[in-house]
């Protein structure tokens, strides 16, 4: 960083040094031979803090403070794709119900990320509306057949 510092600061002054030095050409006839070495000034002043600075700093990046930042990464993304599996299960869930005219309360969804990467559904909880008791055991059904797992059914409790 300091040598970004450093070059900038050079070409900060190269640029005042030379406009002082173009200002004060004393006239027409000395004008090229000026140019010239306020031109060689300028590109001197430009490449002596390049080809002098330690390029090291600039080409070596903290791959510690990268390392550190995954492991927050991917337990952000996990519980972001969790939570949506989630969501979108329990839609999927009610739509499923709602296509053979059952009509529950509330549905519920717990997955899990597994050590592969795989998402397993752990648990599926619907809870039926008191009127809907007789439709139990076929909820029950499609969402095993649909989804391969057997959900828990409550009735919803009055009071």
């Amino acid at each position: 960083m300091e040598m970004i510092r450093s070059i900038g600061a050079s070409i900060c002054i190269t640029i005042i040094v030379t406009g002082i030095f173009s200002i004060l050409v004393p006239g027409k006839n000395m004008e090229r031979t000026i140019q010239l070495a306020v031109g060689l000034f300028f590109l001197a002043s430009i490449v002596q803090p390049i080809v002098n600075g330690d390029w090291r700093e600039l080409l070596e990046w903290d791959s510690r403070q990268i390392e550190t930042q995954i492991p927050e990464l991917e337990d952000t993304v996990d519980n972001r794709v969790v939570t949506l599996t989630e969501e979108g299960l329990q839609r999927q869930v009610a739509a499923l119900l709602q296509g053979k005219g059952i009509s529950a309360k509330q549905v519920g969804a717990t997955v899990h990320i597994e050590e592969d990467n795989s998402i397993t559904i752990t648990e599926i909880l619907i809870i039926l509306p008191r009127e809907e008791i007789l439709n139990a055991p076929a909820a029950e059904q499609l969402v095993e057949e649909n989804l391969g797992i057997v959900p828990e059914l409550e009735l919803e409790r009055n009071g």
